[in-house]
């Protein structure tokens, strides 16, 4: 008997069927391996704020006292950030050194000195954030008065400048731990942290999507000096007046879903719902610190018992207790 034998192939139906639970399975995978990537990334974002609060701490060893928000030139235009004066403590001290070498502040900048500032820091950046190393440039008053543009590489972890912005004088009204200051000005002692390092920020996340997408770009900040295109506080500090990822350009936020990194004055580094409770009274534009009277107004408000959870945690010392299951 002779067998003949006859090689069936598939059937476009079967084919189909085949692409279909294909399909089906990838759509399945693919959330569950973004989700581990953003997992990793989140990771890595918290290893980056937990090593900039050690370098602070380690400053604050060294020197008896934070570092300054802003270390401002005498003439009053432009300011060191503290991550510069941090650098040292975390094993970046030729970063430091290369863009203040012979430069009295960031409005000396030129040349080499100016491309130092260009240079893109990993552990400076959140791996969710989008933005362009280089999108936030800074604008900065040159040695003569006039205006110029410092490209300065952005960084996503920022200084904590208080429940209030401020504008002029010192800028310290907000209550922060790390706000804008002139040279005369020495930085705050842990000491003076009298609400408690574990229930008063440090620093946290500036970044995310903008109200209005055109500023997405500069939603982080800038390692190199503090004017930048959103305002002359907003390359160094952000503050807790908006709600974390509420798309102000002065406010903390992410690109990570639900909240943003923190680290506190502890040093140990939270992930801060966007849901903390958030009520910041009467703090609404921002206090002129060259004005006493101005200045007395925000200190009473920034340090206003009925602020919500979040608000307290960024003043340093308004006396309003915070319990831990608040957070």
């Amino acid at each position: 008997m002779v067998f003949s034998r006859h090689n069936r192939g598939f059937t476009l139906v079967e084919l189909l069927v085949v692409i279909a639970i294909i399909g089906l399975l990838v759509g399945l995978l693919l959330p569950a391996v973004q989700a581990a990537r953003e997992s990793s990334r989140r990771s890595s974002c918290t290893n980056n704020v937990k090593q900039i609060a050690l370098g602070i701490h380690t400053h604050a060893d060294a020197r008896g006292v934070l570092p300054k928000g802003g270390t401002m030139h005498s003439s009053g235009n432009g300011a060191w950030s503290f991550i510069v004066m941090t650098m040292p403590y975390m094993e970046m001290r030729e970063l430091a050194d290369g863009v203040m070498a012979a430069n009295p502040s960031p409005v000396y900048l030129s040349g080499a000195n100016a491309l130092i500032g260009e240079t893109r820091v990993p552990a400076l950046n959140c791996p969710s954030c989008q933005v362009a190393h280089l999108a936030p440039a800074a604008w900065l008053k040159t040695a003569n008065g006039g205006w110029a543009t410092l490209r300065s590489s952005k960084t996503n972890y920022l200084g904590n400048g208080g429940p209030i912005s401020s504008w002029g004088g010192d800028g310290d009204v907000g209550q922060g731990t790390l706000g804008k200051a002139k040279s005369g000005k020495t930085g705050i002692r842990l000491r003076d942290i009298t609400d408690g390092l574990s229930k008063t920020l440090l620093i946290g996340e500036g970044g995310g999507k903008a109200l209005n997408s055109a500023n997405d770009a500069i939603m982080p900040g800038t390692w190199v000096a503090d004017y930048n295109i959103a305002n002359s506080a907003s390359g160094l500090q952000r503050t807790t007046r908006d709600k974390i990822n509420s798309g102000e350009t002065l406010s903390f936020g992410s690109a990570h879903p639900g909240g943003a990194h923190f680290a506190m004055c502890d040093g140990a580094v939270r992930f801060i719902s966007e849901f903390i409770e958030h009520n910041p009274g009467n703090l609404i534009g921002a206090v002129d610190a060259s004005s006493a009277a101005s200045v007395t107004w925000g200190l009473g408000q920034a340090r206003a018992a009925n602020l919500g959870v979040y608000q307290k945690l960024s003043s340093r010392a308004d006396g309003n207790a915070i319990t831990n299951d608040a957070l």
